[in-house]
């Protein structure tokens, strides 16, 4: 401080900024407003506690005080970024488990293609779990992918095999369903 009536200034020029009157702050504060009065008019200076106590009703720190700059936003600005990391963060989530709701659990291994079997030509598709099960959406899948070709397929029946895993899609112990689909009448071999 160069002079003594310095942070007596520093008190007036807050406290205004505050839009505060010498009685409302001095309530605030915990002193009397003859107090108040002689720390702005220099005439005594406040005790370090008290300069603690008029910093936090400006909500700022003691340096930010002795330099005389209100800094209140600092800890707004601070709260709002720990909010907007908050808020990416449960975004990246949320999209996270969509993309993983949205993906869809079995792929074709290859494109279709036409074998001959007993029940005549056949669309032959190998699909296989992307995450390495399969489960009741296993036979759900198959009969979505046979609407999906039935349109399109020159066949007498549509095959969907499904198997464990992508490997080996000549290996028997592999397979984990098969659907034939005949005029809209299911068969399932295991």
């Amino acid at each position: 401080m160069d002079s003594e009536n310095e942070l007596g200034r520093l008190i007036v020029k807050f406290r205004e900024k505050k839009g505060m009157n010498q009685k409302a702050f001095s309530e605030k504060i915990n002193i009397s407003q003859p107090v108040l009065s002689r720390w702005e008019n220099g005439s005594r200076q406040p005790a370090y506690h008290n300069i603690e106590a008029i910093c936090r009703c400006f909500d700022i720190s003691v340096k930010e005080f002795l330099s005389g700059e209100m800094k209140p936003y600092y800890r707004i600005k601070r709260r709002l970024m720990i909010n907007r990391i908050i808020i990416a963060i449960l975004i990246v989530a949320i999209l996270s488990i969509l993309a993983f709701l949205m993906i869809p659990r079995y792929r074709m291994i290859d494109k279709p293609e036409y074998v001959s079997t007993d029940f005549g030509s056949t669309l032959l598709i190998k699909v296989y779990p992307v995450f390495r099960y399969a489960d009741d959406t296993a036979a759900e899948y198959s009969k979505k992918l046979a609407d999906k070709y039935r349109k399109t397929a020159e066949a007498d029946a549509i095959q969907i095999d499904v198997f464990k895993s992508a490997k080996d899609t000549d290996d028997p112990d592999d397979l984990h369903m098969s659907s034939v689909y005949l005029l809209n009448v299911v068969t399932d071999y295991e």
